[in-house]
């Protein structure tokens, strides 16, 4: 399970999917180029105007997590995101591990067009393992190492190609260094999206963690890839399918719906649920997170 947790700590940031009428989000460029276009006349727009009216007008957090590492935050502001996450599992062997993270901190500044600023800590983990034949139970509890990191925007969509982006972080070690208190691995994460229409967005991601463990650094693969809706300007649904496949392990993935709801043009709600499609994957994760643009 411990393994899983980078993954989890993943879920854990705030993400959905640009309202289509969400002008408080916008910058100048965007609403110049939003004032040029009819309401009206959305179905006669190609598919890459589509998509670089939603990339550019509706800059926003608003997305699906998977579809948010194609994007970077809303230009010339502070976004501050927090969460909190539960991850729930019992094996073969009738353990329970229960696992609290929060608060789940991200600092995003996005500088100019294709460079983001990034610093985060996933925070505090509480760990509980239980025996549910005997009874017994072992609790622990460690903080993570902060992290630091870019996302760099690497093309627009153009036809059948997607929007992309590269986001790297590393940890910054502080304190005593044990496996434990490591919980964030250096990792590098390729992102890409396509605007189908006004309101729907497929999107996907790949990813390889630098893992330490007890024998050393193993380098983990990640794939998730996810389908948004706009129901109104304020809220988003999406599905969303995720794995991990550590070294020597199980190739782990999950499941599960989640939901953005925009509170007002400066803070936003987002819940998600997965469930664990085999064994090797924990049964449940689910957490809440809360995005606040400055």
């Amino acid at each position: 399970m411990t393994k899983l947790l980078p993954s989890m700590v993943l879920w854990c940031v705030v993400a959905g999917a640009v309202p289509a009428n969400a002008r408080a989000w916008a910058d100048p460029a965007a609403e110049e180029y939003a004032s040029r276009v009819d309401r009206s006349e959305l179905d006669l727009l190609s598919t890459d105007e589509l998509a670089a009216l939603y990339a550019a007008e509706y800059e926003s957090t608003l997305r699906g997590r998977t579809a948010n590492e194609a994007f970077l935050a809303p230009r010339s502001h502070l976004t501050l995101q927090l969460g909190y996450a539960l991850t729930h599992d019992v094996d073969e062997l009738d353990y329970q591990s229960t696992t609290h993270t929060f608060p789940a901190l991200l600092l995003r500044y996005r500088a100019n067009d294709w460079f983001e600023l990034r610093a985060g800590w996933s925070g505090v983990t509480l760990d509980t393992v239980s025996d549910r034949l005997t009874g017994e139970r072992d609790r622990d509890t460690f903080a993570a190492d902060p992290s630091v990191g870019v996302r760099l925007s690497l093309t627009d969509q153009h036809g059948v190609l997607p929007r992309t982006a590269l986001t790297l972080s590393t940890p910054v070690q502080v304190g005593e260094a044990t496996s434990l208190a490591n919980r964030f691995d250096p990792l590098a994460t390729l992102a890409y999206a396509w605007c189908g229409s006004e309101s729907l967005l497929l999107s996907g991601s790949t990813g390889v963690a630098w893992v330490m463990d007890g024998a050393g650094r193993e380098f983990d693969f990640r794939q998730s890839a996810a389908l948004d809706y706009l129901f109104t300007d304020r809220l988003d649904v999406y599905g969303e399918w995720f794995g991990v496949l550590a070294a020597g392990s199980e190739f782990s993935h999950f499941a599960g719906p989640g939901v953005s709801y925009r509170l007002s043009r400066r803070l936003q709600v987002s819940c998600n649920t997965a469930f664990g499609l085999n064994a090797a994957a924990a049964d449940l994760i689910t957490g809440v997170d809360f995005t606040w643009r400055y």
